[in-house]
Formats: C-alpha cells, sequence, structure tokens
C-alpha cells in the first residue's frame, strides 16, 4: 500500500481511515505499517513529540519484530 501523499494532520486523517479499513479486513500486518507511517508523521509536528529515549525503545521493538507501533501520550511531559 503506498504512503499517502498528503500532509500533516491530512496525512493522519488518512492513515487513520485506512487503519479501520485494514481492521475491518483482518489485515494485521498492514495496520502495523500504517502506525509506523502515522508515528513517522506526528514526529514532524513538534520537536517535543517524542525524545531519544522512545525513539530508541521504538526502534528496537520494531527491529525485534513488533508490528504494532503505537504511541500514546499527552507530548511535551503532559504539557
Amino acid at each position: 500500500m503506498p504512503t499517502c501523499k498528503c500532509s500533516g494532520l491530512d496525512t493522519v486523517k488518512e492513515l487513520a481511515y485506512k487503519i479501520v479499513d485494514c481492521l475491518a479486513r483482518g489485515e494485521v500486518q498492514m495496520i502495523g505499517e500504517l502506525l509506523h507511517q502515522s508515528w513517522q508523521q506526528r514526529k514532524r509536528f513538534a520537536s517535543g513529540v517524542t525524545n531519544p529515549l522512545v525513539d530508541e525503545c521504538y526502534e528496537v521493538a520494531r527491529a525485534n519484530g513488533a508490528v504494532w507501533g503505537k504511541l500514546t501520550g499527552a507530548g511535551r511531559e503532559g504539557s
């Protein structure tokens, strides 16, 4: 599935719709890829969205076979 050619929040919104479609079809592997794309896009929103430790943990999990990659939180240490 190609990545969305939109930008910013439009990309994240489009990816969310694709995730819903994949859920309906049971395409677990594709959901993981779409969540990864969404995370990569969200990191571009602001510098405080992530930090080196979060990025390292995320990459280690993916390198070791993690299919899902969904990080949540308020960002910027809850502010």
